[in-house]
Order: structure tokens, then sequence, then C-alpha cells
């Protein structure tokens, strides 16, 4: 197998890092979502319990 050097390993190295960054973004922006949705979840379940105290 012939050494990757050149214009390729640019193009590999590029792909890499714009892999690795929209990767990282998708990642963060499913968390945000999950921890959205669980501080939507997280009050209502507070307004249930203190509605029923009343």
């Amino acid at each position: 197998m012939a050494a990757i050097n050149g214009p390729n390993l640019l193009t590999q190295q590029r792909i890499a890092s714009r892999l690795t960054s929209f990767l990282r973004s998708a990642i963060s922006t499913s968390t945000a979502r999950m921890l959205s949705v669980k501080r939507k979840y997280q009050r209502t379940a507070c307004t249930i319990t203190a509605a029923g105290r009343r």
C-alpha cells in the first residue's frame, strides 16, 4: 500500500476536520434539545405536584 501524501493528504485532513466539527455540532444540538425537554418536563411535574397540594 502506498503512503498517502500531497494533495490527497490535505483533502483527507480537511474532510476529517469538517466531519469532526459537524459531529461536535450535532452532539451539542442533541444535548441541548434533551436538556430543554427535561427542563420543560420538570417544570410541568412541579406545577402538577404544586396544584395537587392545594
